[in-house]
């Protein structure tokens, strides 16, 4: 009698132990079920997705409005073709003056002349509020920055000449007007532009051209360039011919504007040489 009691006892733990270990296992691949479910939609959210997007769209041109702001050879030496003289360039490493002037050109110069602008003794003196040039400033530039006041020193007739004033809290110049022939430019073209989750990329074609006379003939022409330094010349044309640039894509070099989204805005984030 004492034996069968035992052996009841035995058979009870391994029931239990056996109950135990099924409930577990069955939970484990519960858990498991669970965790892949959820790695497999987290990896769902975070895949990437891109869609091309029209070269000749708004959106496009106005992104790449802002970096062209420093396509002007009127704003001096310091800031013309900036984002073409270096191979790359992100928010942290481009300069705080270059910063400054597209927040003040972004304001657009019609708006400027006629909303800041007033006529005095020594001509038209420029007064903007510093609180405008920072809103510009964020708008372009994006929140990870921290916005400093900088005087620039490029020329006046470029709006490139701003100063500080920390007394009246605003960016002053005087305007005067510019004047020249044979300005040198800048040709460019958008290739392809793709919009991802987070970001907008615009990869451009650049020609810088520059005007020279033949010694001989006293014949005009525009020479053509690949880089802002006019080391690099692939062309010479009569300055009565059009420049198409389409004829020169394969020889000119690739830039990678990289435009990072921030709720409905994006802002400039980097440009960088595609070699």
């Amino acid at each position: 009698m004492k034996k069968k009691n035992i052996l009841i006892v035995v058979l009870v733990i391994i029931i239990v132990a056996l109950i135990v270990a099924l409930l577990f296992a069955t939970n484990v691949i519960s858990l498991n079920k669970k965790t892949n479910s959820k790695n497999t939609t987290t990896e769902e959210t975070k895949k990437e997705t891109s869609e091309s997007l029209d070269i000749n769209s708004d959106l496009v041109t106005d992104l790449m409005t802002i970096p062209h702001y420093t396509n002007d050879v009127w704003l001096g030496s310091n800031y013309s073709g900036y984002f073409y003289n270096e191979n790359s360039y992100d928010i942290n490493t481009i300069s705080n003056k270059v910063k400054i002037l597209i927040a003040i050109r972004s304001l657009g110069l019609d708006s400027i002349n006629v909303n800041y602008s007033k006529e005095t003794d020594d001509g038209t003196f420029i007064s903007i509020p510093e609180d405008v040039v920072k809103e510009s400033y964020y708008k372009i530039f994006g929140n990870e920055i921290e916005f400093k006041n900088e005087s620039l020193d490029g020329q006046e007739c470029g709006y490139a000449a701003f100063k500080y004033n920390s007394t009246t809290k605003a960016y002053e110049q005087n305007m005067y007007g510019c004047g020249g022939t044979m300005i040198p430019f800048y040709e460019t073209k958008t290739v392809e532009a793709t919009k991802y989750n987070d970001r907008i990329e615009i990869i451009e074609k650049m020609a810088y051209i520059e005007f020279d006379t033949d010694e001989n003939s006293d014949e005009l022409s525009q020479l053509i360039y690949t880089d802002s330094s006019a080391t690099n010349k692939i062309d010479t044309i009569s300055s009565e011919d059009e420049i198409k640039i389409d004829n020169y894509l394969d020889k000119l070099d690739s830039y990678k504007y990289t435009f990072k989204k921030d709720g409905n805005n994006y802002y400039l984030y980097s440009v960088e040489k595609i070699i």
